[in-house]
Parts: C-alpha cells; structure tokens; sequence
C-alpha cells in the first residue's frame, strides 16, 4: 500500500450523544443521537485568523487537523511547491439557518429585499466544498493539485484512490487526504439520520499523508469499520486513522 508519512484527527474524547433542536424546520425539530466535538468555532486554532469569518465550522477543523503536517511536507515543497496534492471530502457547505428563518413567509414582494439584506457575501465562502481544503492549502503553502469530493458516503473512498493514483504516476510526490464534517446544516444531519437509525452521528476531521512506494492499496477494506459511531461524509478517512493508529 501507499506509505503513509503522518496522520492526525480530531475527534469527540467520549461520545455522549445529545439532541440537535432547529426551530426553522417544522419536520425536524429535533434530531437525537449526535455527537460534537466540544469546541466553539473561537475555540479551533488556524494558521490566520483574519480569515475566520470566511470559513465554516468543517473548513475550521479541516484546517485545525492539518496544520501540524507542515514539517512533514516541508522537503517536498522546498524542491518544487506544486509536488504536493491535496484530495479532501467535505459536503457542500450549509445554507444560513438564521437567514433560512427570516425569510419564511414572506410576501412575495419583500423577498428580494430582505434577501439582500441579510445576506452577508462572506456566506458564500462558506457554502463553496472546494473553498475549505483550499483556505487549507493557501495556510501550508501547497500549490499542488487541489481535488474534493462530496459523494455523501463514498468522498473519502474517492479521494484516497485518487491520491494513490496521482502518486503513482508522478503527478505529486505527497498526498494530503483530508476530510471533515460538523452539523452546520440540519438538512445534511436529518439525511444521515435517515440512513443511519441506528449509529451515533459524530463530528469529526482527519488527515493522512501519503507517498508512493509502487503498489495499489485496498482501500475499500481499511476504511471499512463495524463502529456504532458514524462521522457523515468524514466517515471512511476517520476510521483509517484509527486502525493507523490502533483504536
């Protein structure tokens, strides 16, 4: 299998389910068994913050889990800063709840107006998939290719044949595989807790980088996992980096 260099995640320390209660939809009031990882936004270190207000809560953990594979792809990028690849799975970024709140019942007249005035620019940054790894790359410096994937159950399958792929036709000489996944949008929790009655829905980013050492990796049977706990569209990286690391 591909070598990895280096893994990271962040994770809930125990799963304590609670009950996510929106108030913006009637059908979905409350959503029961999931798991966050307990820290605010303002508490998740990145490289800059001034760029915090441009990235949603996923792009924050992404970034957070990543930051301490600098020293790692350090060589690499000192010889040619385009020889390191990055292949993230994220879902597409949530729709504004607040906003989403306002806006119902409205006459017809005033939605285009009230529209635009709750409607901050900087929302866009956060509903863009391609714009968390990205925001993560411009932190380490990484001008290799960028790929992300947001098939809700297969991303992160996706993104680690990609990454092994590249690397074995010397597109990158390193792959940073990177996924996260939090519960900004009640759309997204009540669909994995439609096709997850059962399991406890948790938060959660991971991280691996990968270099070449010639042969194909099976990468379906390591990301597979039995778990009662299941971390949305993160799910398949995050129990990679813990059989990596013996959990």
């Amino acid at each position: 299998m591909s070598k990895i260099l280096w893994t990271n995640s962040i994770l809930p320390e125990e799963q304590n389910p609670s009950t996510l209660t929106y108030d913006v939809y009637p059908n979905m009031q409350n959503l029961e068994g999931f798991a966050g990882i307990p820290l605010t936004d303002k508490d998740i270190t990145i490289a800059e913050p001034r760029a915090f207000r441009s990235m949603s809560r996923a792009a924050l953990l992404l970034s957070a889990t990543c930051q301490s594979v600098e020293s790692h792809i350090a060589s690499y990028l000192g010889k040619d800063p385009f020889s390191v690849g990055m292949y993230a799975a994220v879902e597409n970024g949530p729709i504004h709840v607040p906003t989403t709140k306002e806006m119902t019942n409205l006459p017809e007249g005033e939605f285009a107006s009230t529209y635009k005035k709750l409607r901050n620019p900087k929302m866009y940054l956060k509903q863009l998939p391609n714009l968390a790894p990205a925001q993560t790359g411009i932190f380490l410096k990484i001008q290799g290719p960028l790929n992300v994937y947001t098939h809700s159950t297969h991303a992160g399958l996706q993104a680690l044949e990609q990454a092994e792929f590249d690397l074995i036709h010397n597109n990158v000489q390193a792959a940073l595989v990177c996924t996260a996944f939090s519960f900004e949008d009640p759309l997204i929790n009540a669909r994995i807790r439609r096709d997850e009655p059962q399991r406890t829905i948790s938060e959660g980013a991971a991280a691996i980088l990968l270099t070449n050492n010639g042969d194909r990796t099976n990468w379906s049977d390591l990301v597979r996992s039995d778990s009662n706990t299941y971390y949305g569209i993160s799910d398949e990286i995050v129990n990679l980096t813990k059989k990596m690391k013996g959990n």
